[in-house]
C-alpha cells in the first residue's frame, strides 16, 4: 500500500505545480484600472494612426490592432466617460479615424456620442462598436439609432450580432474573448474601417475658396435664361462623397480562416503587462489544499495496512 500511495502523492503534488506554472489570465481576470496599450511602430497616416479605445474586450485585441496600423488603447472597466474625457484631452491631436468600443461597463448616451461628434468636428470619422453582454441592455439599440442618425459620420461595428452569431468566440461569461478566433474576429472587424483612416485624395487636394469671396454657382441643366452671362460662372462642385456606413461587421470577418476555436483564456495582454496579475497564489493554494488531502487519505491507508 504505501508502494502505491507515494506514486499518487508525487503525482498531485506534481500537477498542481504545473497547472500553477502554466496558468495565466487574460484581461477577464486583470483589475479595474488595468490599462494595455500598443501603437504600430511605424504610420503613413496622414495625421496619424487611427485610434482605437475600448474597455476589457477590445483590450485581448490591442496586440492585433497595433499589427493592423491602430493606435490602441484597451482598460479593464473602462466607462464611456472615461473614453470621452481622452479625446477630450488629445484637443486637435485627433486623428481622422477613431474607434470607441465601450459599453459594457456602463450606460452609452446620445449626449455622449453628441459630444464625441463635436469633438472631431465634420471632417473626422468616428466608429462606434456596440457591446456584447452590457449591463445596460439598451446600450446597442442606442448606437445604432445614432449611426443611423449620423450616416456620414458614424460607422457601425455591430459586435453585438457577430458574437451571437459566434458564441464559441467568447470565454464563459459570454461578454470577454475566449481565445484565438475572438480575438481575431473581434480584430477583423475593427479593421474593416481602415479605408476610412486617411482623408480621401480629393478631400486634402481640394483648394480651399479665400474667406469672403462668394462662389458662383452654375445653374441647373434644365434652366434657360435669356439674360446674357458677363462672367463665366463656375462649375458646380461635385459634394464630398459621404463613407458608406458599415451597418453589420459580419461581412468583414472571413470566419473560415479563423483557428479552431479554444476555451482557454487570451494571453496576449497579459503577457505584456508588467503589472499583470497572476493567479499563482491561487494555485499555490490548490497544491497544498491536494497535498493535505493526500496526506489524510495516505494515513488512512496506513492504518487499514497495519490492521
Amino acid at each position: 500500500m504505501r508502494s502505491t500511495a507515494r506514486p499518487v502523492l508525487l503525482a498531485v503534488v506534481g500537477s498542481a505545480l504545473l497547472l500553477a506554472a502554466l496558468w495565466r489570465p487574460g484581461t477577464a481576470a486583470a483589475g479595474c484600472g488595468e490599462e494595455f496599450h500598443q501603437a504600430p511602430a511605424q504610420s503613413s497616416v496622414p495625421g496619424g494612426p487611427p485610434l482605437a479605445i475600448g474597455d476589457s474586450v477590445l483590450a485581448d485585441a490591442v496586440p492585433l490592432l497595433a499589427r493592423d496600423g491602430f493606435e490602441a488603447d484597451g482598460m479593464v472597466c473602462r466607462q464611456m466617460s472615461q473614453g470621452v474625457a481622452m479625446l477630450e484631452a488629445r484637443g486637435e491631436r485627433l486623428p481622422h479615424l477613431v474607434v470607441l468600443a465601450l459599453g459594457t461597463n456602463g450606460e452609452v448616451t446620445p449626449q455622449q456620442i453628441d459630444r464625441v461628434l463635436t469633438l472631431l468636428g465634420p471632417s473626422r470619422i468616428l466608429a462606434l462598436v456596440t457591446p456584447h453582454g452590457s449591463v445596460v441592455a439598451s446600450t446597442p439599440e442606442i448606437i445604432r439609432t445614432a449611426a443611423a442618425a449620423n450616416p456620414g459620420r458614424i460607422l457601425l461595428l455591430d459586435w453585438d450580432v457577430l458574437a451571437r452569431e459566434h458564441p464559441e468566440w467568447l470565454a464563459p461569461d459570454g461578454v470577454h474573448l475566449g481565445g484565438t478566433a475572438g480575438i481575431e474576429g473581434f480584430a477583423q472587424m475593427v479593421a474593416s474601417t481602415l479605408p476610412y483612416a486617411a482623408p480621401s485624395s480629393r478631400e486634402a487636394s481640394e483648394p480651399q475658396e479665400p474667406n469672403g469671396q462668394p462662389e458662383t454657382i452654375a445653374p441647373p441643366p434644365q434652366h434657360h435664361s435669356s439674360a446674357p452671362h458677363r462672367v463665366q460662372p463656375k462649375p458646380k462642385p461635385r459634394p464630398k462623397p459621404k463613407p458608406k456606413p458599415i451597418r453589420r461587421a459580419a461581412v468583414t470577418v472571413q470566419t473560415a480562416a479563423a483557428p479552431a476555436p479554444t476555451n482557454q483564456s487570451p494571453v496576449l495582454a497579459a503577457d505584456r503587462s508588467p503589472g499583470g496579475r497572476s493567479l499563482l497564489p491561487w494555485a499555490i493554494g490548490v497544491a497544498v489544499a491536494l497535498v493535505a488531502l493526500a496526506g489524510v487519505w495516505l494515513a488512512k491507508s496506513r492504518g487499514r495496512g497495519a490492521s
